[in-house]
Order: structure tokens, then C-alpha cells, then sequence
């Protein structure tokens, strides 16, 4: 989950699977990590995306600057942080993406620019 209170947080898949009628997270995150999630009024809120070619990363927006993205592994630690060296990314990249076969990070930001990481 992605919220507002600047966490991350992971959840014990199975706990969900095996208790579908239970209503609700369980009350502990499995894992969790401080990111500053506010993006303002204007900004399209972060969306983390799983990799589809491994189950345990997943890739977010950041704040920080000189502006990047972050990939995440699944019990929230950071695995790396993707920065351009020239600082051409100049502005937040809220909609990241990990392309389904390659190894390619798709990322949008509220203006309409993509950039392509590799």
C-alpha cells in the first residue's frame, strides 16, 4: 500500500488468500518503510507497479531531488534509486512501470512526458 502518513507498506499475501472473508488488512504490515508519498494537489498520486518477471520488487515515484524513481524490494528495502547523471528528469514521475519481458522501467509524469529507464 502506498498512503499518505509517508509509509509503504507489505502484506502477507497468504494471510489474504487463506482468509477471503475476512474484511480488511491484517492489522500489522508485514513490512514497511518511511517515503514521502504527498505529491500536492496538482501531482498524479504514486502508484507502485510489481515487476511481472519477479514477485519480490516493485517500483515507485519519489520526491527526492534531483528527481528519480525507486525499486523496492517486497519487504521494503530499497534495491536502487534511478536518477538521469545529467538531471534531465526535472520533474516528479508519479506512474512507473515495469515493462512485462524486458528490463525496462516505463515512467509518466503529470505533463505527459514518458521516459524509459533500462
Amino acid at each position: 500500500t502506498v498512503c499518505q502518513d509517508n509509509y509503504i507498506r507489505t502484506y502477507d499475501a497468504k494471510y489474504l488468500c487463506n482468509n477471503p472473508h475476512k474484511s480488511g488488512f491484517p492489522q500489522q504490515a508485514k513490512h514497511k518503510v518511511r517515503h514521502d508519498n504527498r505529491t500536492g494537489r496538482w501531482l498524479t498520486k504514486f502508484k507502485l507497479h510489481w515487476d511481472p518477471k519477479q514477485s519480490d520488487a516493485f517500483v515507485i515515484g519519489s520526491m527526492d531531488q534531483p528527481r528519480c524513481i525507486e525499486v523496492f524490494s517486497a519487504q521494503c528495502q530499497r534495491i536502487m534509486r534511478m536518477r538521469t547523471e545529467d538531471h534531465v528528469v526535472k520533474s516528479v514521475q508519479s506512474l512507473n512501470v515495469f515493462h512485462k519481458s524486458k528490463d525496462i522501467i516505463v515512467g509518466a509524469n503529470a505533463s505527459g512526458k514518458v521516459y524509459l529507464w533500462k
